[in-house]
């Protein structure tokens, strides 16, 4: 049912949903659906552009982002604790830790940054033979290294080209993964326990979605009619909803596109979807804030109808319905308060 929105608190917060169960392995009639959104080669083709932090509709960014720089994530975790559905998003590694804490049952990462993919395909053979996080943030260390890019020579024996990349990446990224996963491993009390590994137990939940198969990492572009599409695509032909839409900061980066409308509005959302932004601003931060990125959470449904708005150029513009949080640098934007069919039972009942 659509979602009636009201100012706070949200649906997620008010009525929020019980764990999903680990998801069982899939058929093989599911992984036909879902592993049809393939590669789109074409991201390949797309230049850099002349400076690093720069991206336009033209070109892409030439610093490869391994790691996140958003420092502070765990703020949207009350709008995305156990969720389910469907992922979308872009990205490193934090996209396992919505994952593990929205309970995902399928998720699809996609990045027109070749050494972000591969790097994702360097975490997905790691986690096969990672029965711990230990042990996976222990292959990168030094003394393991050698028996690590063995270890992946050995599971690309017959994809030479891939064998190569991969190892490539694997030596040049080692020494910054190490000390990035070993740091989010580790029990913070600021992260407050969020984060795919910070936890067994979410650590886990992503291992086995990725041993199952559950989870897809393509190139991808999110501006061309092929990507998004086709995870749209995939999503509906499984039926399950997607309920979390990450582009990141990525988005503010350009004029909003005729494509770009289309792909949003073409994703399967429901009621409780929700798509996590960032942007850079410091209209809503001060000198001291801890992160220069404000972290939104915006109402999925209602960017969809919006999007579609030809006054709306540039989702910079979403904030003008935002409201403010008693977190600094966290906004939310038109999420559901409560369905149409709660509404009409609460106003039979006299109630407001």
């Amino acid at each position: 049912s659509e979602p009636v929105l009201t100012t706070w608190p949200p649906l997620a917060l008010t009525d929020p949903l019980p764990a999903p169960p680990a998801p069982p392995p899939p058929t093989t009639a599911e992984l036909a659906l879902f592993t049809a959104v393939v590669d789109d080669e074409d991201v390949l083709a797309i230049e850099p552009c002349y400076r690093k932090g720069l991206a336009t509709l033209d070109c892409r960014d030439p610093m490869s982002y391994i790691k996140s720089n958003e420092k502070l994530q765990r703020v949207w975790r009350p709008f995305i604790t156990n969720l389910g559905g469907a992922y979308v998003g872009l990205g490193a590694d934090q996209s396992y830790s919505f994952i593990a804490e929205a309970r995902s049952q399928w998720a699809w990462i996609f990045d027109y940054d070749p050494q972000v993919v591969r790097l994702h395909q360097l975490i997905h053979l790691l986690l096969a033979s990672s029965a711990t996080r230990g042990a996976f943030v222990d292959a990168f260390a030094p003394a393991q290294r050698k028996a690590t890019r063995a270890a992946l020579a050995a599971a690309l024996a017959e994809r030479p080209a891939e064998r190569r990349a991969l190892d490539e990446t694997f030596r040049n990224l080692a020494d910054r993964l190490h000390q990035h996963y070993q740091a989010e491993a580790r029990d913070k009390p600021l992260a407050q326990g969020f984060g795919w590994l910070r936890t067994d137990a979410a650590f886990a939940y992503v291992r086995d979605l990725v041993r199952q198969g559950r989870v897809r990492v393509v190139k991808g572009n999110m501006l061309n009619d092929r990507t998004l599409p086709r995870i749209a695509a995939a999503a509906r032909a499984l039926g399950v909803p997607v309920r979390i839409y990450y582009p990141s900061n990525a988005e503010e980066s350009w004029r909003l596109t005729p494509q770009y409308r289309a792909n949003v509005a073409g994703l399967p959302f429901d009621e409780r979807s929700v798509i996590l932004r960032t942007q850079i601003s410091r209209r809503f931060r001060d000198d001291e804030a801890e992160s220069y990125w404000h972290y939104i959470v915006h109402g999925a449904r209602d960017a969809q109808r919006r999007i579609a708005w030809p006054g709306i150029t540039n989702v910079t513009q979403f904030m003008h319905d935002r409201l403010a949080t008693d977190v600094e640098l966290l906004s939310v934007i038109r999420l559901p308060a409560r369905t149409v069919s709660e509404a009409a039972t609460l106003g039979a009942l006299g109630a407001p």
